[in-house]
């Protein structure tokens, strides 16, 4: 790895939504290293110490919140990005609260993430995912 590179660990249970994201972020030079839900999440944080953590709040085992509040016990450096459906105040604040330094909604990225594999002005859906995630 170049130290050029910068390691994000997304923890996302939605397999589809992962990989485009994982697809994307990849396509742009980052290392992207997944899990599927918050208490594999927490194993794979401590054990490869990413650069940036995306996570989804709502996931089976430990939800993303709970996650994080774990790791900013004893980490309050790394930048912690929400990716989720719960956009409520309270759940916004709450994750703010927690140290996360960015919240996005995440039926943004639903829209994105369901452009069909070739655009009827023929560009890829490589192309399609670059775009959806630098509108953001």
């Amino acid at each position: 790895m170049s130290k050029n590179e910068i390691t994000v660990l997304l923890v996302e249970d939605e397999v589809t939504l992962a990989m485009i994201i994982k697809d994307t972020l990849e396509e742009s030079g980052f290392t992207i290293h997944t899990a599927g839900d918050g208490e594999e999440g927490l194993h794979l944080f401590f054990e490869l110490r990413p650069d940036v953590l995306v996570a989804d709040v709502m996931m089976p085992k430990m939800d993303g919140f709970e996650m994080v509040r774990r790791i900013r016990q004893t980490d309050k450096q790394t930048p912690v990005l929400f990716l989720t459906a719960r956009s409520a105040i309270n759940d916004v604040v709450e994750g703010f609260e927690l140290g996360a330094n960015d919240y996005l909604k995440k039926p943004f990225w639903h829209a994105r993430a369901h452009y069909p594999h070739q655009g009827a002005n023929g560009e890829s859906v490589q192309l399609h995912r670059a775009k959806a995630l630098q509108s953001l």
